[in-house]
């Protein structure tokens, strides 16, 4: 059963995750300096994430993330990019604007809305007619003749079909999937920050990849993207993250 989470607490683990995946390691001071709040705030909402099985704290020790809390975090932050690639990628809106829209509304959107927003996206980039304009004042705007839209009908209703098995696709971090695992890369994190090296080297959303091996130790871990074998530090791998099925 999951446990249910103010927008506060929410806010504290899913900035948890995203220092343990930056640092490795978390410090209550990190999470304060990072969110800009007083440690004694910081004491609170650590206390009531441990209460809840979602942490392991001790005070003046590392925090971790028990299992639960690992995969709340991951639950969280997949809202967030889902929310946010809907802004940038449907409505057109700036990049900083999105971000912060979508640090409001995912605590606020339900799974089935989140995976009706990904459809959507998914759809809009599918279409092979689909053309639209925005004027302000006035709305959105189809730039596409309707004699057109008929001819691709089978198309839309095929695609459909495809776009209702998205909503049973899940996504993994990088680090998290196994040798001879594939999917499709979804995002790399914004706290990444290696993220503009991680692009530059093919890593994209929407590009297919394979995990080839992973060292013994778990680090480093070697990828398939397009053809090109890419040796990843785990740390790296752990900011991208993938849709699998």
């Amino acid at each position: 059963m999951d446990v249910v989470l103010s927008s506060s607490l929410e806010d504290y683990l899913e900035k948890i995750w995203q220092i343990l995946t930056q640092k490795g390691v978390v410090h209550a001071i990190d999470i304060a300096e990072s969110l800009k709040v007083k440690k004694p705030s910081v004491t609170s909402a650590l206390r009531k994430l441990s209460s809840k099985g979602l942490i392991n704290y001790q005070p003046y020790k590392p925090v971790t993330l028990t299992e639960s809390g690992e995969k709340a975090a991951r639950r969280i932050l997949e809202k967030h990019i889902a929310i946010k690639n809907f802004f940038l990628n449907v409505l057109d809106i700036k990049t900083d604007v999105a971000d912060e829209l979508a640090c409001s509304m995912e605590h606020l959107v339900t799974d089935r809305i989140i995976s009706k927003m990904i459809a959507f996206e998914k759809f809009v980039h599918r279409c092979p007619n689909f053309d639209y304009s925005w004027i302000d004042g006035e709305g959105f705007f189809c730039n596409t003749r309707e004699d057109k839209c008929k001819n691709c009908d089978t198309y839309c209703k095929n695609n459909y079909i495809n776009i209702k098995s998205e909503e049973k696709k899940m996504s993994k971090t990088l680090s998290e999937m196994k040798p001879g695992e594939n999917g499709v890369v979804n995002c790399i994190s914004n706290s990444s920050p290696n993220r503009k090296k991680l692009t530059e080297m093919g890593i994209i959303k929407g590009r297919p990849v394979e995990i080839v091996k992973i060292a013994p130790l778990g680090d480093p871990i070697e990828i398939d993207i397009k053809g090109y074998k890419l040796s990843l530090r785990k740390e790296e791998a752990n900011n991208i993250l993938v849709t699998i099925g």
